[in-house]
């Protein structure tokens, strides 16, 4: 189920982007019939759970987060924060902090960065409300070591990405003050918490 390139296409974000929500829509048709089969006791239920653990083996994991750094997750997002009126200097892939002296040990998909804000992106394919809580621990650890350094004047803010989130994950994200990044034809959007929810900085 692994997008693949094809010799001699040039892969840009966007086809990328779009063979991930193309191989989600393929996983959800074998997770109906695996259901729909266990039902009518045509096969075990065992083996849905053996599918969903293989899936989450890799598709939620950091093989498809560096095959989607690969085509420039970052640099993408820079063209659409820049609609949003955010300026960023500096990109870079997946950000790992691991700080034995201080045991600050965390990580996240992409970082957008000027003088002034990092925006801190995770990806997560099929997110629900603990993947979000998650994602609040991993900030505070990024402001924690920020100031380890002295690094008082940079505030943080976190995007949440994912092909396949939930209404109500959605929102969740959103009053906790993340930005949440969703498809949109061939290319994402940006969700940005507003009305009685607020952007959040660390």
């Amino acid at each position: 189920m692994k997008p693949k390139k094809n010799s001699g296409e040039e892969l840009t974000f966007e086809k990328i982007w779009a063979a991930i929500q193309e191989t989600n829509e393929q996983v959800k048709a074998i997770r109906r019939e695996l259901d729909e089969n266990a039902q009518h006791g045509k096969e075990p239920e065992r083996r849905r759970a053996e599918f969903d653990r293989e899936f989450d083996d890799w598709y939620g994991g950091s093989k498809l987060i560096g095959e989607v750094d690969e085509y420039s997750l970052a640099s993408h997002l820079v063209t659409k924060f820049r609609e949003l009126n955010l300026e960023f200097t500096c990109t870079s892939g997946e950000v790992t902090i691991a700080n034995k002296k201080h045991n600050i040990f965390t990580g996240y998909s992409a970082s957008l960065a000027n003088d002034d804000i990092e925006i801190a992106v995770k990806i997560n394919i099929e997110p629900d409300i603990k993947d979000v809580d998650s994602f609040i621990i991993c900030m505070e650890k990024i402001r924690k070591h920020a100031d380890l350094y002295k690094n008082y004047n940079r505030m943080y803010r976190g995007a949440f990405a994912g092909t396949d989130i939930r209404e109500s994950v959605r929102e969740y994200a959103l009053k906790k003050g993340f930005y949440v990044i969703v498809p949109e034809g061939d290319t994402l959007k940006i969700i940005v918490p507003e009305g009685e929810y607020q952007i959040r900085e660390w």
